[in-house]
């Protein structure tokens, strides 16, 4: 069966004639007058059509399977006829527009050329204008719209008071039937637009499968979908499907049309979809719109927004007297992926979507660990703002920016729960295991203390999908900015608040125990290592395994006093340790080893400074994605 790339390429291949004559007629109407004048042939006795070309195609459709459509031609034409001199001929090309109609469904039927007319720029109709591919087009500032529409044709009371909507219901009402099947651990679902032979799950415990054959609207899911995450991802999963038969069925007869081999819609599990249109495949535009509309079917935007705001100030008069915005927004996000059946991941965006800008600092999570919740004044983040970064863009970015590389080389910023913020003791402190951590008060108040990022997704990045271009705080901070002032007396308050004594109270201690801990180090490196290796009650196997270092090598760190030290050693020693970067220090001055004034050692000290409490296998990772030569594990221990 012969396949077609383009549906220009099928046209001028199957109606080649039809649309031939077409435009010979309407050139032969146009003979006598200018239009077929060329700069050397002004009165036009003959012309010959040699041959044209489909330049493009423009549809629209009225609606059910009628399908109208322009073509844009070019036609190339032998004109003969009196010059300034003699009798002459020249070659012309004319650009024509070809208005034709048909059905398409089980392929291109009823087909008529309506009109041929000079070619004109005919106004963009986004309403009923379809692309190339016959999917319609959606844009992002009326995707609510779009959802409200589907409701009104399925379940219009969603729109009148927030409710879980009749999955069953609008199933039935959109004329398909749901099957459960045996997927691929990939695939979500899959609707089907042709009648076919598929293998389906035959019993309520999915042990027991059989072959049935299904007709154009079956959707298969996957349970494990819900099996693997929750009822609301099952939901969202089946919303997601009838965009597919309500939208694309267009786009699946054209697919059909180009190659006969096309039957369903696969939705797979995919990073992202959509980020540029113009460089995005068919199939990653719909499952895009489908993946934007789901969710807003599910919680239309008014009774949704109006259901956040309501449970907002319900739990705010209930819950206990000092708890935190974050825990406040936490369970509202909660009770309504709850009420509305979706995902708590799907209640969130959602309510970000909405205006409810807090919902950012709850539940995230990054690089594989959850942050700690948190707070900021409203209307700060903005449509692409963050507070949380990954590891390396942090990294490129203070190499890179000049007001941070300062800030953080003079350790007033320090990178915690993946945000950079201002290293004071309002906002920073040591936790039980000697590393750092915000403080409540800056979790409370992150605008306040940390920058914000605006940043731009990119995909298929090993640890986050965002990379971040510029910061900013909230408010205008450089580098001296931050450097202590003189004391005014003129100025000065003499009494401290209780909170501010509370605080200096505690960085006192701090220090103390500080003070009292290096008290205690041996003066000699060998006996260091040995003294962290006891402190930290572990073994020389526990402690191989943990840092690549061989138990020999081990033995010798902790006895021989002449033997030298490599930097690639310190850094595993440090994170089998999970040192704190002071005592990190400390070896290292010990050992006579200092980080190389290279990109490599910039890293090398980024390392040292935040990212002691994580494993060898992830620096190895942060070595590998900053493009540092140093192997610091196997790369086995990286598939684990």
């Amino acid at each position: 069966m012969k396949t077609y790339s383009t549906f220009e390429e099928y046209m001028y291949d199957k109606y080649y004639d039809q649309i031939y004559n077409h435009i010979k007629r309407f050139l032969f109407q146009k003979k006598r007058s200018a239009f077929l004048n060329t700069n050397i042939i002004q009165d036009v006795i003959r012309f010959e059509l040699d041959d044209y070309h489909i330049m493009g195609v423009t549809y629209k459709t009225p609606g059910g399977d009628v399908l109208n459509f322009r073509l844009s031609v070019i036609a190339d034409v032998i004109v003969s006829g009196k010059s300034r001199y003699e009798y002459e001929s020249d070659s012309k090309s004319v650009w024509l527009s070809i208005n034709c109609t048909s059905t398409l469904k089980n392929g291109l039927k009823d087909f008529t050329i309506v009109t041929v007319e000079e070619y004109s720029q005919e106004k963009f109709d986004k309403e009923r204008t379809l692309d190339r591919f016959l999917v319609p087009y959606l844009y992002s500032d009326e995707a609510d719209k779009t959802a409200e529409n589907f409701l009104r044709d399925h379940c219009t009371q969603a729109l009148q008071k927030a409710m879980p909507l009749p999955i069953q219901e609008i199933v039935r009402n959109l004329g398909m039937e749901l099957y459960y099947a045996p997927l691929d651990n990939k695939t979500f679902g899959k609707t089907y637009f042709e009648t076919s032979v598929v293998i389906v799950y035959s019993d309520s415990t999915f042990s027991k499968t059989t072959q049935i054959t299904v007709k154009p609207g079956a959707m298969l899911v996957n349970p494990n979908v819900f099996f693997m995450y929750n009822i609301g991802t099952l939901n969202n999963t089946i919303i997601h499907e009838c965009v597919h038969w309500k939208r694309h069925r267009m786009f699946f007869e054209m697919m059909k049309l180009l190659n006969q081999e096309y039957r369903y819609i696969s939705c797979e599990i995919v990073e992202m979809y959509g980020a540029d249109r113009a460089k995005s495949t068919p199939l990653e535009w719909i499952e895009w719109q489908a993946n934007t509309l789901a969710p807003k079917i599910l919680m239309p935007a008014s009774t949704t927004k109006k259901f956040i705001q309501d449970k907002l100030y319900y739990l705010r008069q209930t819950m206990p007297s000092g708890t935190r915005d974050a825990e406040v927004m936490l369970q509202t996000l909660k009770e309504t992926a709850d009420y509305f059946q979706v995902s708590f991941f799907a209640a969130k965006i959602r309510a970000i979507e909405l205006g409810f800008e807090q919902a950012y600092g709850v539940n995230v999570y990054i690089e594989g660990k959850r942050l700690p919740d948190f707070s900021f004044s409203s209307n700060i983040i903005g449509k692409n703002g963050s507070f949380v970064i990954d590891s390396i863009s942090a990294l490129r970015m203070i190499i890179t920016h000049p007001v941070l590389n300062t800030l953080y080389t003079e350790n007033k910023i320090v990178f915690v729960n993946n945000m950079l913020c201002i290293n004071a003791p309002k906002y920073i402190r040591l936790n039980y295991e000697e590393h750092l951590e915000m403080t409540q008060y800056a979790l409370d108040h992150v605008d306040e203390c940390c920058f914000l990022f605006k940043c731009k997704k990119r995909i298929k990045l090993d640890y986050d999908d965002s990379f971040y271009h510029s910061c900013f705080l909230c408010r205008e901070v450089t580098a001296d900015s931050l450097i202590e002032v003189d004391y005014d007396p003129q100025t000065a308050k003499n009494e401290l608040t209780e909170k501010e004594a509370s605080v200096i109270t505690q960085i006192v201690m701090l220090a103390k125990q500080h003070e009292s801990d290096f008290d205690e180090l041996p003066g000699s490196f060998h006996k260091t290592v040995d003294y962290h290796i006891t402190r930290k009650g572990l073994t020389a196997e526990v402690l191989s395994d943990r840092s690549n270092i061989s138990p020999q090598t081990i033995s010798e760190l902790r006895n021989k006093t002449d033997k030298p030290v490599k930097i690639e050693t310190l850094l595993k020693l440090f994170i089998g340790l999970n040192l704190n970067r002071e005592y990190c220090y400390d070896l290292m001055q010990k050992a006579h080893v200092g980080f190389p004034n290279t990109m490599e050692g910039f890293v090398f000290k980024w390392l040292v400074d935040e990212h002691t409490d994580e494993s060898i296998e992830r620096w190895q990772r942060y070595l590998d994605q900053a493009r540092v030569k140093l192997t610091l594990c196997d790369r086995e221990r990286l598939k684990i």
